[in-house]
């Protein structure tokens, strides 16, 4: 029904309100201005609603209500589900994981309804978004070349205490002999019972169930041992030595460690080790900086040594998409990689407003990949022997030089 119809039907029925007539004419004159506004009234009405408005500037305008900013390439479809998704998601608890996966979620929909890009195309539907709540974290400390009783500070920022992993490479000039890492105070130490040779590298390692130690790859995990009684100044006995040796736990904090040699008897050290573990007080002897009688003197660096653990991260997750297959429609596939980070950034900057305060949070659209630990190695040459001996007879006389017993003393030169 018109604005004509209706006011022709409030008027009195002695009215004759019939097409062609005088007072229709007036009512249709009349009802113009007014259906006018109607639609005025209509189009403000939508462009107050998100799913309705149809102005692309109304649903920026709309979008910045909840912080969101419309991009000079963002479709206004995919900007519109965005903005819904992410108050979805605020209405729902935000900080959750429901709320956080379900926008992660919405907004792939989007863009593959939107712009016909699936970020996910191999992954089933039940398994196209993960979160992993204090995903793990690998603390790594370079302490350079390292000179017996040197200390070395290292920080666990994880939630757990970790297991100490370390590459030890042995340096030229010196002898890198029964390493041992000691966490004063407690009375724990890992050692080594062997020689790093200059060059090689020590690496100790945890497989989850125990701890390895590889010699430029072979395994020399029977030459590892751990104390749980030691003392500064006292020396080791074999009853204290523990073989499988236990790893070296690093409490979340700062730990201390201490960098020794011990003797051990019928091992290959002599003039590389101390035959006794140090007191605390001994020192590499400084010139006008240490005592006389707690210090050694200057030993040049044996080892450089590298400490690296794995802890789960505090107060932080991680939202994986599987992003390793990509799919796009025609129109869009010569940008297919452009559209899959800006799609990447867009569920990065929602999941990082949604998280809750002091929480850190990451989206990592995670490639398609295999993998596997690899441990072979390759190995230069021994070079080209060489041997001396007598030059084959006759030998001619040189230009220069000297042969024994061939060229006289005026006429011989020393090369």
């Amino acid at each position: 029904m018109t604005r004509a119809d209706a006011m022709a039907g409030r008027l009195p029925p002695v009215y004759d309100t019939r097409p062609g007539t005088l007072l229709s004419g007036l009512l249709d004159h009349l009802a113009l201005p007014v259906e006018v506004v109607d639609e005025e009234r209509v189009r403000v009405q939508r462009a107050h609603w998100m799913s309705t408005a149809l102005d692309r500037t109304d649903v920026a305008r709309l979008g910045a209500l909840l912080d969101r900013r419309l991009e000079d390439w963002e479709d206004t479809d995919l900007f519109r589900d965005r903005v819904i998704a992410i108050a979805r998601a605020r209405l729902e608890g935000a900080v959750a994981c429901g709320p956080i996966l379900g926008y992660v979620e919405d907004l792939l929909r989007a863009a593959h309804s939107r712009l016909g890009l699936d970020l996910a195309a191999a992954a089933a539907p039940e398994a196209r978004v993960s979160i992993v709540e204090n995903p793990p974290l690998t603390g790594r400390t370079v302490a350079g070349a390292l000179t017996p009783l040197d200390h070395v500070e290292v920080t666990n920022d994880g939630l757990d205490p970790a297991v100490l992993e370390a590459n030890l490479v042995g340096l030229p000039g010196t002898r890198a002999a029964t390493p041992v890492l000691v966490v004063p105070g407690t009375g724990f130490l890992l050692g080594w019972a062997g020689v790093i040779p200059p060059g090689a590298r020590l690496h100790l390692r945890w497989t989850g169930a125990e701890l390895r130690a590889d010699l430029d790859g072979d395994d020399r995990t029977d030459l590892l041992f751990s104390v749980a009684d030691a003392e500064p100044g006292r020396s080791l006995t074999a009853a204290q030595l523990i073989r499988p040796a236990q790893p070296l736990m690093l409490p979340p904090g700062t730990t201390r460690l201490w960098y020794v040699t011990a003797g051990l008897f019928d091992r290959p050290e002599l003039d590389a080790v101390m035959f006794a573990v140090a007191r605390d007080s001994l020192r590499q002897g400084r010139f006008d900086a240490d005592r006389w009688d707690d210090a050694l003197m200057y030993q040049p660096p044996p080892l450089w040594a590298e400490f690296f653990w794995t802890s789960p991260a505090p107060a932080s997750f991680e939202v994986r998409v599987p992003g390793g297959v990509l799919a796009a429609d025609a129109p869009l596939w010569p940008e297919r990689e452009q559209a899959r980070e800006r799609v990447g950034l867009l569920a990065a900057q929602g999941v990082d407003e949604l998280r809750a305060a002091g929480v850190r949070a990451t989206t990592l659209l995670v490639p398609l990949r295999e993998s596997m630990p690899l441990r072979d190695r390759a190995l230069p040459g021994a070079g080209i022997p060489l041997a001396d001996g007598a030059p084959p007879a006759p030998s001619p006389a040189p230009q220069f030089g000297a042969l024994l017993d061939s060229t006289s003393l005026d006429h011989s030169r020393l090369e």
